[in-house]
């Protein structure tokens, strides 16, 4: 673990010295940013954002599961607040969600600092170091192209509609990254399990009824925030906020790609070849550029979004098309699109006939919620397999 943080601080000069030589290849984009404070913002954020995953690593190879979550629910809680803060209230836009962020970074940091100290000693290994600077190079480039994916929008947002619109999506776009905790609760869990049936002769198929489980678990996730969004959006925001509720179904959606993302460069990480992932992450960022850029002129936050949730399916297509050569899984795509197919259905109803908030029409969101799974049903998703096992879960319950 040592030899891996004195790698990490290196790779992270490296990659601050690119982001910061980086912004002047950009002023008309970054026309009205003091550039220092910018990009002393931006350094602290790769810094941070390098460093936050070895103590969680550690605690996914010793299998802490609690601390992981914790740990992981209290990052999450501190960025949600911050950015509350800064944007909603302190009006800060595009610099308010880059310190929303570096802040609950450094919360995470002094919630992990003593179990970092506590179980890492730096050391340095030569042939350590040559096999994790193997296999790490390439993440050099991926880390830059997910920050491009993940903020280039703010920029462009900021650029063609104005800091308002900045804000309003920014609190849209904290609110649906709730979709991303069962993806953190799965990537912990993830590693072990599949270590653990990559070498039984039936893993692949395993491995793709598991990712339809994933997918149903996150897209029900994604579907709730999005069908009750207005509401609670309504309730903890002033009303020039009121509008963010817009994006929530896109970016929610795009989470769900995202951990599809994860999930299909399992093969990456079993075969250690991580030359892949820049080609994945890299197209994915030069599209969501590109799609913002067309985009957002004419439509804004939405345009955004939808930039958004196309680049990460996007990205989690090449991905699983990359891995087919190191680690090929069979993923049931008639599955899973029914599960995407029928949380269109069910959230395009509930926005066209339940659009007004009131207590009636919550009512009728959590029957739609409950309807969901019929759906599903009625596409033929659930296999007889399943269907004994819930009527036989449903019959111990009622014992």
């Amino acid at each position: 673990a040592g030899t891996a943080i004195l790698l990490l601080i290196i790779s992270g000069g490296i990659s601050s010295l690119i982001i910061v030589f980086g912004l002047r290849f950009f002023p008309d984009l970054l026309k009205g940013f003091n550039i220092i404070y910018l990009a002393i913002l931006l350094v602290l954020l790769n810094g941070t954002g390098i460093l936050i995953p070895v103590p969680f690593a550690i605690m996914r190879a010793m299998e802490q599961s609690k601390k992981y979550l914790t740990s992981s629910i209290i990052g999450l809680v501190f960025t949600v607040a911050f950015t509350f803060l800064l944007v909603v209230f302190a009006s800060r836009n595009v610099l308010g969600v880059l310190e929303a962020r570096l802040l609950g970074s450094i919360g995470i940091m002094l919630f992990v600092l003593h179990y970092l100290y506590k179980n890492i000693r730096i050391t340095f290994r030569f042939n350590e170091a040559k096999e994790l600077i193997k296999f790490g190079i390439p993440l050099i480039p991926t880390l830059l192209a997910l920050w491009v994916l993940d903020l280039s929008d703010r920029f462009f947002l900021q650029y063609f509609r104005g800091l308002s619109e900045v804000g309003v999506y920014s609190l849209g776009y904290k609110y649906a990254s709730i979709a991303s905790l069962p993806i953190v609760a799965f990537s912990l869990a993830w590693p072990q399990v599949l270590l653990s049936i990559a070498k039984r002769p039936d893993a692949r198929k395993t491995v793709g009824r598991i990712f339809t489980y994933f997918i149903l678990v996150t897209t029900f996730m994604a579907l709730s925030l999005s069908i009750f969004s207005k509401d609670i959006i309504r309730m903890v925001s002033t009303a020039e906020f009121h509008d963010a509720y817009r994006i929530v179904w896109y970016v929610a959606l795009g989470y769900v790609f995202y951990g599809g993302y994860i999930f299909a460069s399992s093969g990456i990480y079993i075969s250690g070849k991580s030359s892949s992932l820049p080609m994945a992450v890299g197209i994915a960022a030069v599209l969501n550029i590109g799609l913002n850029y067309l985009f957002i002129p004419h439509f804004g936050m939405t345009g955004a979004a939808c930039a958004t949730l196309i680049s990460y399916i996007i990205m989690c297509l090449v991905m699983w098309y990359l891995s087919k050569g190191n680690y090929p899984i069979s993923f049931e795509f008639l599955r899973l699109g029914k599960i995407i197919g029928a949380a269109v259905i069910v959230y395009c109803g509930c926005t066209l006939y339940l659009s007004g908030v009131s207590i009636i029409n919550i009512i009728m969101k959590i029957l739609a919620i409950i309807v969901y799974p019929g759906i599903l049903g009625i596409f033929g998703f659930f296999e007889q397999v399943e269907i004994d096992y819930l009527r036989r879960f449903i019959y111990r319950g009622k014992k």
